[in-house]
């Protein structure tokens, strides 16, 4: 992964996110990892939430001092019970995930299960638990949902996939006027197609069209998403709020 190597191996010289309390979900591979690093290089104090133990094993040896927890966000019950006894947090970034693109009428119930599940019922889920625990703190907060640009445009097979990232979109639109009252900002991101594990069954040829129809005429990489939500959650966007954040080099004003 481009860049990654620089994120790992230093602490930022700007630490804006001193003495901040972090929670990403979703942070063993992928986006979240790099969005992990780098609010860890900005200095908050960082728990990353993954379902597989071994990257969790691996993002602390990279990270000294951050806490984990291991859970699979599909499960109710048990996210609940692993998030309510944790102290509030200033921030929270709901990145787990699932996509999977094919046809519409051929894409299978329990593929549908694990985006719905994940995508809307697990976001719902940790931010009722940590933004309960917000309002509770009273210090304010920050919350920034990963979502997708496929929320606004239509892309080929993507109907399941993009069904659940507009409802991302517009639960972050209403908890941003439920959360206001109490300090707390509520954006999302909504990056265009990011070279991932989640998405190397996307056909090159796919990519490569996406890419032409870019004005800037590149894609996007993790460390841009997470300089996104670098700059959601700390002061600089003190007056951001309900704000959708494309990320996509212009192709939604085409």
């Amino acid at each position: 992964m481009a860049g990654f190597s620089l994120i790992h191996s230093e602490r930022s010289v700007s630490r804006v996110l001193a003495g901040k309390k972090a929670i990403v979900t979703g942070a063993g591979r992928g986006i979240g990892r790099v969005i992990a690093h780098t609010l860890y290089n900005a200095g908050a104090r960082l728990t990353a939430v993954s379902k597989t133990k071994d990257n969790l094993e691996r993002l602390r040896t990279d990270l000294p001092g951050i806490d984990t927890i291991c859970v699979n966000l599909r499960d109710w019950e048990y996210t609940r019970q692993s998030l309510d006894d944790l102290p509030s947090f200033d921030i929270l970034v709901n990145n787990a995930g699932f996509g999977l693109s094919g046809s519409f009428t051929d894409m299978p119930k329990e593929v549908t299960d694990n985006m719905i599940d994940m995508n809307i019922k697990g976001m719902i889920n940790v931010t009722q638990v940590i933004g309960k625990g917000m309002v509770a703190g009273g210090r304010g907060g920050s919350i920034v949902n990963v979502s997708s640009m496929a929320s606004h445009r239509s892309l080929n097979g993507h109907t399941v996939y993009a069904a659940t990232k507009a409802a991302i979109d517009a639960i972050t639109r209403n908890l941003a006027r439920e959360f206001a009252p109490h300090g707390i900002r509520v954006n999302s991101v909504n990056p265009t197609y990011v070279s991932t594990d989640m998405t190397k069954h996307i056909p090159e040829a796919a990519v490569e069209k996406l890419r032409v129809l870019t004005p800037t005429r590149k894609l996007l990489t993790s460390e841009e998403v997470a300089e996104a939500v670098l700059f959601l959650v700390n002061g600089s966007a003190s007056s951001i709020n309900g704000v959708n954040l494309l990320l996509d080099g212009g192709y939604t004003a085409t």
